[in-house]
Order: C-alpha cells, then structure tokens, then sequence
C-alpha cells in the first residue's frame, strides 16, 4: 500500500479507537451514521518542508447517529474532542474544524462536522 495510503488507513483506525464509531478510510458503499470517514483533503498533496517529503491533507468527516438535536449536538462535540486529542497526539496536525452541518445521506440528513487533518509523507 502507499504512504498516502497507509496515512489514511492510519488515521481512520485511529478516530475509530478514540470515538467508538466505524471508522472508514473511503467512502463506503452505504453510510451508517455514527461513523467517521477519511477522504482525501483539498491540496491533497505538496511539498512538504525539507527535500523528498511531502504534506497530504486529510478531512475526517464525524456524522453522528438520529437522536434529540441536545443529544446528537453533545455527541458531536464529545466524538470532535476525542478525535482530535487523539490525532494530536499520534503527531498529526490539526488545521480545522468546519461548524456542524447537516450532512445528506440516505435521503435522511444527520448532523456532521469536518476535521481537516495534516500530516507529513515520505513516499
């Protein structure tokens, strides 16, 4: 697998482990929310600091389950918190974070928020 592979496989087992949610590194066929899943960032590539490394950009996308709009807001932010601490520590960098938002899926919309995540690659 590639490097870049390997980083998004890396970072979607990662937020499963700290968020207790299914973890994809692609988007999957059928989304069942709660689950985070890892795509490719916008400048997905570029050089990164020194000769022969690069940076690859990653979004985590958190899309939590139906619940009351209290419960699914609190979750959201507790399942945000979590990844985060645990990205950060794993080395990679945070970037930002999107506000929450409805994401469509399934002809049902569930509340979402978008972690843009950085890390540095030698392929």
């Amino acid at each position: 697998m590639s490097a870049i592979g390997v980083a998004r496989a890396d970072i979607a087992a990662l937020v499963e482990e700290a968020t207790s949610v299914k973890g994809f590194a692609y988007l999957p066929e059928r989304l069942v929310p709660p689950c985070a899943v890892v795509m490719p960032g916008a400048t997905y590539i570029e050089s990164g600091d020194t000769f022969g490394s690069f940076t690859a950009r990653y979004t985590v996308d958190l899309v939590m389950g139906n619940a009351a709009n209290s419960v699914s807001s609190s979750g959201l932010d507790d399942q945000l918190e979590n990844a985060i601490i645990a990205l950060v520590n794993e080395g990679y960098s945070i970037e930002q974070v999107s506000q929450p938002y409805a994401m469509e899926v399934n002809n049902a919309a569930y509340l979402s928020a978008t972690i843009q995540v950085t890390t540095k690659i030698r392929p």
